[in-house]
């Protein structure tokens, strides 16, 4: 039995969920999101432990389980019979930690991936230092709440992007949201360097690319995909403003010391999923960053690259 630990509003275990049941795999979705309104559980323990959920699907015995893929969790959402932000937030907390003791319950499983490596593949300045014992190129980077060094590290590289570490959505108080993209930012716009007082801010030097690729491995299969977005004007700083242009994508090859690097990054954080971004510029690439439970379903749909097998073969199903 399958656990797929996510939300309700995640397309790509939407996508996976289709395919398992075509293939009559056995699994369970739980959307933490529901976690205290449409989810109860119960841990008893006697000498050994009774790991039991029940949702709208019915009860599931968690000892049953013999695969976890850790997909994309979220705070659960609270009884709207609680009406005071402490209470809110007692029950978020209490319930944060029960589902992380059931997944450190769980943690002798096949899992992909385990949440602590997750989080700490998550380290974007992290990610950089390994990147560069693996021998990939790195941008020179600077994180800083000072415009003064903001101000310097623009005017020595001319031209550099800004992009958040883990923020990437911004939600208004009337419930409308918007996507922080990877922007551009070169001396004319030293005034507006103020700002970044108030919060870490990070710059890289600005990276010319011939194309980009996207490296998804799963165990040990590598995917790499080219994604022509200096073709495009609008997306030569980030083509995630529009990452399901099929004509901007195509299945591609990298250099076998790339694949490996790739690979043996993947592994340092004892992870078994990663989505690694580089660009190339004259063959010689570039590492950006890594994302440990980035979205990959648009490739197999548009390119017809077989990564939810790849993905079953990982968790062992």
């Amino acid at each position: 039995m399958l656990l797929i630990v996510t939300n309700t509003n995640d397309p790509t275990t939407d996508f996976v969920v289709e395919k398992l049941k075509a293939d009559n795999k056995p699994f369970r979705r739980l959307n933490t999101d529901l976690f205290l309104t449409e989810t109860t559980h119960k841990i008893h323990f006697d000498g050994n432990y009774n790991l039991l959920i029940s949702d709208r699907n019915g009860p599931l015995d968690l000892n049953t389980i013999k695969s976890v893929w850790y997909r994309r969790p979220e705070l659960p959402k609270v009884s709207s019979q609680l009406s005071t932000p402490q209470a809110v937030n007692f029950a978020q907390v209490e319930s944060q930690y029960v589902l992380k003791s059931i997944y450190d319950l769980l943690d002798d499983r096949v899992w992909v991936s385990r949440p602590w490596a997750i989080r700490k593949a998550n380290s974007k300045l992290d990610q950089l230092r390994v990147a560069t014992k693996l021998s990939f190129r790195v941008p020179e980077s600077l994180c800083t709440n000072d415009p003064v060094e903001a101000e310097k590290f623009i005017r020595k590289h001319g031209k550099v992007i800004v992009k958040p570490f883990k923020n990437n959505v911004i939600e208004e108080g009337d419930g409308t949201s918007w996507f922080i993209y990877t922007a551009e930012v070169n001396e004319a716009r030293i005034d507006q360097l103020r700002s970044v007082c108030f919060a870490p801010t990070f710059f890289q030097e600005r990276i010319e690319k011939d194309y980009e690729v996207r490296v998804t491995v799963f165990g040990n299969k590598v995917f790499a995909t080219k994604v022509d977005s200096q073709a495009d004007k609008n997306l030569v700083t980030d083509w995630r403003k529009s990452p399901t242009n099929s004509m901007l994508w195509s299945e591609t090859q990298i250099p076998k010391p790339v694949e490996t690097a790739c690979l043996e990054l993947v592994k340092h954080y004892g992870l078994r999923f990663g989505a690694i971004d580089l660009a190339v510029k004259d063959d010689k690439y570039t590492f950006f960053e890594m994302n440990p439970n980035g979205q990959w379903a648009w490739q197999e749909i548009k390119l017809g690259i077989p990564m939810t097998e790849a993905l079953f073969e990982a968790l062992e199903l």
